[in-house]
């Protein structure tokens, strides 16, 4: 027993060093963070994890003296912020975080019984690094697109709801800085959740997240599409369809079903905001969001060992890309009707027969 313990702590600190290396690279030298808000508000969501680990007094104090030092010595490397609202106040989050991490780190080099608590906080940063070659990777293995199917499918309703929504959003200028704050701030919001579960020794929240970003790259290559406002761009992502900033939303939602009534609000609001800010920054279609409805629901019953209901959803999933694909004509009533039966039996599936906890 004491041998497998030995060699479990070997893999935790091989773990760990990469979580740090791919970390440190990743923000100074690889993708710019403070330029990037998805990675900004990832890296940031470390201090959500160093918080909740109880920290000492002096810990505290090293932290706010690390994060202005790492910031000087990023602007070395970078010296411009992202061209986003609030990137100051963003870039100054991402600094908290990153030293943050380095805190953990350091404890848990020193007693791996600290482990967990680095790992949860790299979490979200080396996810959204290794999403971004991911996507990458969805560039060079789909060169054609299927946006036009997605956009002809979306008029069968009767409306272009995403030119309607960029209209909406372009037209509000706070309307359109809230939209990209939340549509960027998700990993944080991811954060926050997987800390509060972890008190109940909850890991599914955190396997839901991960299954959902490897099942998506999978599901891409079957109907890749760019979004709206990346058509015609040949090296844009082929991430549109399902829509996982819907589906991670969807899964936090979720989760929070289990808490107090203002924490179940904020989930609502946040889940709203982000449904909004896909169609209104030009990132999805309409269809997007539908398909991500039952991609939610078997992300959310396979990480509960639910297969029966799993198998089903997944397989609801491949059918829409695969009609979406094909693009057969559809009159506006059966095209209501598909997307009205997908999101019903979906969301009802999810909601009474699959708790949160």
């Amino acid at each position: 027993m004491a041998r497998r313990n030995r060699h479990l702590d070997r893999i935790s600190l091989g773990a760990a060093l990469l979580s740090l290396i791919a970390v440190v690279f990743g923000c100074f030298w690889l993708f710019r963070a403070v330029a990037a808000p998805f990675l900004a508000f990832a890296v940031m969501s470390g201090v959500v994890f160093w918080l909740a680990s109880q920290p000492s007094l002096a810990e505290a104090w090293f932290n706010m003296a690390a994060a202005p030092a790492l910031g000087v010595l990023y602007f070395q490397v970078h010296p411009s912020l992202g061209p986003y609202p609030f990137a100051m106040p963003v870039a100054i989050g991402a600094f908290l975080g990153l030293s943050s991490i380095l805190i953990l780190a350091w404890r848990g080099f020193r007693n791996p019984e600290s482990l967990p608590d680095f790992l949860l906080a790299a979490f979200a940063p080396v996810s959204m690094i290794a999403i971004t070659f991911a996507l990458w990777w969805t560039t060079a293995l789909q060169p054609a697109t299927f946006d036009a199917q997605l956009a002809t499918f979306d008029r069968m309703l009767g409306l272009d709801f995403s030119a309607e929504a960029r209209a909406l959003v372009a037209g509000a200028a706070w309307l359109s800085a809230l939209c990209q704050i939340v549509y960027a701030a998700l990993p944080l919001a991811m954060a926050i959740l997987i800390a509060h579960a972890r008190h109940w020794k909850d890991t599914r929240l955190l396997a839901s997240f991960a299954a959902a970003g490897a099942a998506a790259f999978v599901l891409y290559q079957i109907c890749p599409a760019t979004g709206p406002a990346h058509t015609g761009h040949s090296q844009a992502p082929r991430n549109a369809l399902p829509s996982l900033h819907a589906t991670w939303a969807l899964l936090l939602y979720l989760r929070a079903s289990t808490l107090s009534l203002p924490a179940r609000i904020a989930a609502a609001v946040f889940l709203v905001i982000t449904l909004v800010a896909t169609l209104g920054l030009g990132e999805h279609y309409l269809i997007d969001l539908v398909v991500a409805v039952p991609f939610t629901l078997a992300i959310h019953a396979a990480v509960r060992k639910r297969w029966w209901i799993a198998v089903p959803a997944m397989a609801g999933v491949v059918g829409w890309l695969v009609l979406l694909r094909l693009n057969p004509p559809f009159p506006a009533p059966l095209a209501w009707s598909l997307v009205a039966a997908t999101v019903a039996a979906g969301w009802r599936r999810a909601e009474d027969r699959l708790p949160a906890t």
